[in-house]
């Protein structure tokens, strides 16, 4: 077991054992080096683009660069503070002391790049090669995992956005990408990205992220996202958003790509008075609705059928709601606060009598869309806080902290599968300890030029 571990890790005719001590469990799986798999997609990007290397004039090549990024992002650590640490693992490691060059000004010679040659780095590369760059490197994930038999061709789709607060100077008129938020902490402006997770069989993973543009459309970015997957020839089986994206564009569009939505949904008029339906007993929990345009749709294909699906607060009864109604202790406002209203266009069932339970089955799944949420509040962990200014760079951050979390849920992932072991063996690692096993590997198999020791 030991030696198929390493040989993950390991290049050439001979090996090293590493030092860092591995846990039982740990050793019962394959690791993948991602520092190396980074720098593959980067290469294959700068091949396909014809480009070359971005770090021409400095003692540092490319990969040197990027270790340092990598690593910052896995430790959640900001470039200037990643960047040092790496430097000093690798003089430790090495066994080596670092050689002062600059005694006036205490200039020490590195095996990395420093925070600001990393800044020069980055705002070398053009947006073009960040873009590609940023979606291959979410591909090559996703078919990896696809590789070890993690998910299948078959998937649900999570979406949702995210908001990085901004407290710059720029304004929409001068930079697109900064939006106006009603929620911002101590700001009205913000970053707004669109992401896509999608799960299947073991894990669940980021696929996509978009920096929105105020006033744009919400179907733009989603359609792009979803068409991607579909090309990489995924089979979307359901799409799950929360209540902001169940509007008449989003629901226009999953119908002409052919792909089943659900969504909670605003207690706009129209749904208040389907409520107020409910509430007397006009209706059942489950009601055939349509979704009609309206001035400001983009996307007009008429009347859209989608069922409508209420669901009473956890502990409550609407029974017990309509008695109280009825009584007078309760006002309609309150009884209309503990009525949550779900939409889908799944296909109903052939029987009506089984209307009411295949609507709470539908519920129960549109749960799993919260492993978006908790994938985000997992996110933050591997999305080191940046200085950048422009778009494409930020949106390359965020990029970085997905595909650190996406490392992360592989690893959990393989653990999965275990056969015959505790099941504390098949939890898989915590976010911690998945960093400091892929990094400790990655320093102790370093040299001075930065590649692995034989």
């Amino acid at each position: 077991m030991r030696n198929q571990f390493l040989h993950f890790f390991m290049s050439g005719k001979k090996s090293r054992r590493p030092k860092i001590h591995l846990r039982p469990a740990e050793e019962l799986v394959p690791r993948e080096d991602w520092f190396a798999f980074f720098n593959k997609v980067c290469d294959d990007v700068h091949a396909e683009l014809g480009s070359t290397s971005f770090s021409n004039g400095y003692r540092h090549d490319d990969q040197k660069f990027w270790d340092a990024i990598i690593y910052g992002v896995l430790n959640g650590k900001p470039l200037k503070d990643g960047s040092d640490q790496l430097n000093d693992l690798l003089y430790k490691q090495l066994g080596k002391e670092c050689r002062c060059i600059d005694g006036t000004r205490m200039r020490y010679e590195r095996l990395v790049p420093n925070a600001q040659q990393i800044n020069a780095f980055l705002r070398k590369i053009p947006e073009r090669f960040l873009w590609k760059f940023r979606v291959a490197l979410m591909k090559a994930q996703v078919n990896r995992a696809l590789e070890m038999g993690l998910i299948t061709k078959v998937i649900e789709v999570y979406i949702d956005f995210h908001k990085i607060d901004y407290y710059g100077g720029d304004r929409r008129e001068t930079n697109t990408g900064i939006t106006n938020v009603n929620d911002g902490r101590g700001t009205n402006r913000a970053r707004k990205y669109g992401n896509v997770m999608i799960s299947s069989g073991y894990v669940s993973l980021f696929s996509g992220v978009v920096l929105t543009k105020q006033g744009a459309g919400k179907e733009a970015w989603i359609g792009e996202l979803l068409l991607m997957l579909q090309f990489w020839g995924f089979t979307i089986k359901r799409v799950y958003a929360d209540r902001e994206f169940s509007t008449y564009d989003v629901l226009a569009l999953l119908d002409m790509l052919g792909v089943p939505y659900t969504g909670s949904m605003k207690k706009t008029w129209g749904m208040r008075k389907l409520i107020d339906k409910y509430l007397d007993g006009e209706c059942k929990a489950v009601v055939l609705y349509r979704v009609a345009p309206n001035q400001g749709t983009r996307l007009d294909i008429g009347l859209i059928p989608v069922h409508v699906i209420f669901k009473m607060d956890t502990g409550t009864s609407i029974f017990a709601v309509r008695k109280a109604l009825k009584d007078g202790t309760m006002t309609r406002a309150e009884a209309r606060k503990k009525v949550h209203v779900f939409i889908t266009t799944e296909q109903e069932p052939a029987i009506s009598t089984k209307l009411i339970s295949w609507g709470m089955s539908v519920i129960e799944g549109f749960r799993r869309r919260w492993r978006i949420e908790t994938g985000f509040r997992d996110d933050k962990k591997f999305s080191p806080m940046s200085h950048a200014r422009r778009n494409s760079i930020k949106t390359f951050r965020v990029a970085m902290g997905h595909f650190g979390y996406n490392g992360w849920r592989i690893q959990c992932g393989l653990y999965k599968r275990l056969q015959r072991v505790p099941t504390t063996w098949r939890e898989g690692e915590t976010r911690e300890r998945f960093c400091t096993v892929a990094t400790t590997m990655h320093v102790e198999n370093y040299t001075a030029h930065g590649t692995p020791i034989a």
